[in-house]
């Protein structure tokens, strides 16, 4: 999987180990196999507008954007093995360690580049 920078529109950098999943393949294993997130990595997931955690190992922040890349609702602390719900209007998601949307201070309405 390709690598790339998460920020935010005014270019705040927050992740730089942002994996990229836009294969189907890519998407299908996610991040099935690891054994935990580190703060400064995530996982972009495009397109998709709704995720699962089933038979991952850790809680993940999810967070949901638009094709502009605005954040449009954020699932925090999602447990292993739970569905969240899809989000209309959804075309990415990025998944990170629980907890790092609210350290970030990321709230529906900002926007993200990558």
């Amino acid at each position: 999987m390709r690598k790339v920078h998460l920020r935010t529109a005014s270019g705040r950098v927050l992740v730089d180990q942002c994996m990229l999943a836009n294969t189907f393949f890519g998407r299908l294993k996610g991040l099935l196999g690891k054994k935990e997130l580190s703060s400064n990595e995530a996982l972009l997931l495009i397109p998709c507008d709704m995720i699962h955690t089933l038979g991952m190992r850790f809680s993940i922040d999810a967070i949901f954007v638009d094709k502009q890349g605005e954040i449009i609702k954020i699932e925090e602390n999602l447990k292993p093995h739970r569905l969240a719900a899809r989000v209309r209007n959804a075309h990415s998601v990025v998944e990170m360690a629980a907890g790092m949307t609210k350290k970030l201070g990321l709230v529906p309405g900002d926007t993200l580049r990558w």
